[in-house]
């Protein structure tokens, strides 16, 4: 095809095929800014947990199932908390022996999973609350957290927190400009990042919430104060949220923060 064309032809031919080719690659590359698709996520299935307040507002998952066993988690900070396991057909018997001299007087949120109705669940939990002298936990989530759920669980998961634990931004995450402040961008993810860790956070949320381990995040949820869908509203969010969520939360905590003490000076 090329015969009888000199040695500089054909590397001009070369070099020009090599400079499209390289153009092409560069125009179809998406930048930084250019929006990821959204992901194909297969709708978290019903697994029956419900929310209950009980008269003193401690917040209470529960779950009738088939197992033999009452399970039970009741979750308080980070230096209280108390799990077992006790037969479901005398489940008050047992549980009333499982609790002496268990600690007591703190604030907790409570999961129960087991062979029984919802009202004998709630009899355990109301059960639990008084002997354990059991209090409301904090507040619950706060309004940049409902407004920015995948930007939260990235700073959670960057200190190596569980998913629906309270965000404490590093001191350095933020700097505080003239005007609005600025996120401090080293550290953030870029676009490919960010694509790994909402498929990865969309498949662990999925996997941990049908897996029995799932009584652990049920009691998390409950002393959190997690409303009964965030869960799933987190998980779906994930499938659209782009890459700037952390600095959009970010931005949020630091307004909630600078307007709180503006209040209070």
């Amino acid at each position: 095809m090329f015969h009888g064309l000199s040695r500089r032809t054909l590397n001009a031919l070369i070099i020009g095929c090599l400079l499209i080719i390289t153009y092409l690659n560069l125009s179809t590359t998406p930048d930084e800014d250019t929006p990821l698709e959204p992901l194909t996520l297969a709708p978290l299935p019903e697994t029956g947990w419900h929310l209950w307040y009980s008269r003193e507002g401690v917040p209470v998952y529960w779950q009738s199932n088939a197992e033999d066993s009452l399970r039970i988690a009741v979750q308080g900070d980070e230096d209280v908390s108390f799990k077992t396991r006790v037969n479901g057909q005398d489940w008050a018997t047992a549980l009333k022996a499982r609790l002496m001299n268990s600690d007591s007087d703190f604030a907790a949120g409570i999961a129960l999973q087991g062979p029984l109705s919802e009202t004998e669940l709630k009899q355990a939990a109301s059960y639990l609350i008084s002997t354990l002298q059991l209090t409301p936990p904090p507040t619950g989530m706060s309004e940049c957290r409902q407004q920015h759920p995948a930007g939260a669980l990235w700073w959670n998961r960057e200190q190596g927190k569980s998913t629906v634990s309270d965000v404490d931004l590093p001191a350095n995450a933020l700097s505080a400009g003239t005007a609005e402040p600025a996120i401090q961008t080293q550290g953030l993810p870029d676009r490919d990042a960010w694509q790994a860790f909402r498929s990865g956070e969309a498949k662990r949320l999925r996997r941990e919430w049908l897996s029995p381990a799932a009584i652990d995040i049920a009691a998390d949820l409950a002393y959190h104060r997690w409303p009964e869908n965030d869960l799933k509203h987190l998980y779906q969010t994930l499938a659209t949220a782009q890459r700037d969520a952390p600095h959009a939360f970010a931005l949020c905590q630091r307004a909630a923060t600078n307007s709180v003490t503006r209040s209070s000076e």
